[in-house]
């Protein structure tokens, strides 16, 4: 997903990044299906309690702003440094609250 929210350079910038969000989208799908089968253990939004629940829902608004910023990026002309901070933010969030939702 930072790798999309990188890519987003020019229109044919955003047509790559959301290739490659749906790309992203569905090895993540795959992993997480052959992670669940194989160890029978996941801990996703539906099965988070108390804070969990609220770091994941954290982290999906924090990703989907990074995907928006990316995209609004080419409509209103932004500089492309924009995308290199949503990138740098999206991999953060990934880190920290990913360790946090799965607690």
């Amino acid at each position: 997903m930072c790798l999309a929210v990188g890519l987003g350079t020019s229109a044919t910038g955003v047509a790559v990044m959301l290739v490659v969000c749906l790309l992203a989208a569905a090895t993540m799908g795959a992993m997480v299906r052959t992670y669940r089968d194989r160890t029978n253990v996941w801990l996703g939004p539906a099965q988070a309690r108390g804070s969990a629940r609220h770091w994941w829902i954290g982290y999906v608004v924090v990703l989907v702003a990074c995907m928006a910023v990316a995209v609004l990026r080419g409509a209103f002309d932004w500089s492309y440094g924009v995308n290199v901070v949503a990138a740098a933010v999206a991999f953060v969030a990934t880190v920290v609250m990913g360790r946090r939702g799965s607690a």
